[in-house]
């Protein structure tokens, strides 16, 4: 089956929503981060899912996926629910078409300073909030696979002149990523 931009764009505000819902549900600040999260900074690229960073507790990413499962999404907790976890939650839609939705839930400095810097947008008819360039690219830098390595210098490439080069510099000595960075930087 074929899917044209609209046919995207209707999965996409579908799923933002219902994850700002839970989300909201649950008492539990987010911000998008991840492939979408770039393409608002920069020019939209293909992704499979939209990748969330929540601040909870055990109790809080429990409740998030129930509140999830609920609505008829499985999920897969990647370590134990709350601070450090990663859950992919995925459901497939009457059309046919899966979903997924990957949370992060939030258990370094780093990631609650990013989660109180994000900016609100509306994405897709939802307010949203979204990491900042800076704080998307400490997280890029810290998956690292070639995808995110990508994103950074297109990141680079379309807001390096408008950059908290003190605050980026703070956040990737933290993780050890300075040289990596430079590195990559200078590729450009």
């Amino acid at each position: 089956m074929a899917f044209d931009a609209a046919d995207l764009q209707r999965i996409f505000a579908e799923v933002v929503g219902e994850a700002a819902a839970a989300f909201a549900r649950v008492n539990t600040p987010f911000m998008l981060i991840g492939g979408l999260a770039v393409g608002l900074h920069t020019v939209a690229r293909a992704t499979k899912d939209i990748d969330f960073s929540a601040l909870a507790d055990v109790e809080q990413a429990t409740r998030l996926v129930d509140v999830m499962q609920h609505a008829g999404w499985s999920a897969t907790a990647h370590g134990p629910l709350g601070p450090g976890a990663v859950v992919r939650f995925s459901r497939t839609g009457q059309d046919g078409v899966a979903r997924w939705v990957d949370v992060l839930f939030s258990g370094t400095d780093f990631e609650e300073r990013a989660l109180r810097r994000a900016k609100t947008t509306t994405l897709f008819g939802h307010a949203i909030r979204v990491a900042t360039v800076e704080d998307l690219i400490v997280f890029k830098m810290v998956a690292g696979r070639p995808q995110d390595l990508v994103d950074v210098q297109s990141l680079l490439k379309q807001n390096g002149d408008g950059l908290d080069e003190a605050y980026l510099a703070g956040a990737l000595a933290e993780w050890e990523l300075s040289g990596a960075f430079a590195r990559l930087r200078e590729e450009i």
